[in-house]
């Protein structure tokens, strides 16, 4: 199902009467845009609002003031406030011209902060599972951020890492040759690919579960 599909339903479900798009400012003061249901249609959900900037503190002077929230339509949810039922949206804001998202706009910061922090190896996936089982365990140790597997790996097989957490794909070679040993996979699930290998809430670490990020 399209996202915009699901703010459709939202307002067929609900018979919603109003779609409020919502974003924030750079003090991170609530702003938003409310449209009466007869406006609403895929392709108005598709192209974005256009919506006068200069009324934003920090942004926009009147003579460049066009600008245009483009809806995040998986993030619909019902109004459970309004006094007439309505459908919250929440947006980013983009540049009309070039459609590029606003540099001043805290929701596409905080994705290109996000960015950065999975570019460095802080905060992806296999880093994200090292904490849980830290805190699953009580155990503390070092984090050391690599770019990608491949140089982690290479420190694991040559002994100067202790353990690492790492996708079955690229250490399954090195398990089956014998050369590295695997504790648990972090799925709820076992690896087909290496089946005699338990999860770690079979290992005895009940709801560990990081099969996605």
């Amino acid at each position: 199902m399209a996202d915009t599909q699901k703010v459709l339903d939202l307002i067929k479900e609900h018979d919603a009467k109003y779609v409020d798009f919502r974003f924030t400012d750079p003090r991170g003061k609530w702003q938003h845009l409310a449209h009466h249901v007869r406006t609403i249609t895929d392709e108005f959900l598709s192209e974005g609002v256009p919506f006068d900037g200069s009324s934003i503190a920090g942004w926009k002077a009147i003579n460049e003031s066009d600008m245009l929230l483009v809806p995040d339509c998986a993030t619909a949810v019902l109004d459970p406030f309004a006094a007439q039922t309505s459908v919250i949206v929440f947006c980013d804001t983009h540049e009309p011209l070039t459609g590029q998202p606003y540099g001043r706009d805290p929701r596409s910061i905080a994705k290109k902060a996000e960015q950065y922090l999975v570019s460095t190896g802080v905060g992806g996936g296999n880093h994200l599972a090292a904490e849980l089982f830290a805190l699953a365990t009580g155990t503390r140790f070092n984090h050391i951020p690599y770019k990608g597997s491949a140089p982690a790996l290479a420190d694991l097989l040559g002994g100067q890492l202790t353990f690492m957490f790492d996708t079955v794909i690229t250490s399954a070679p090195h398990i089956r040759a014998g050369k590295l040993r695997a504790f648990a996979v972090s799925s709820a699930k076992r690896a087909s690919s290496l089946p005699e290998v338990p999860t770690m809430q079979e290992a005895g670490f009940a709801g560990f579960d990081m099969s996605q990020w």
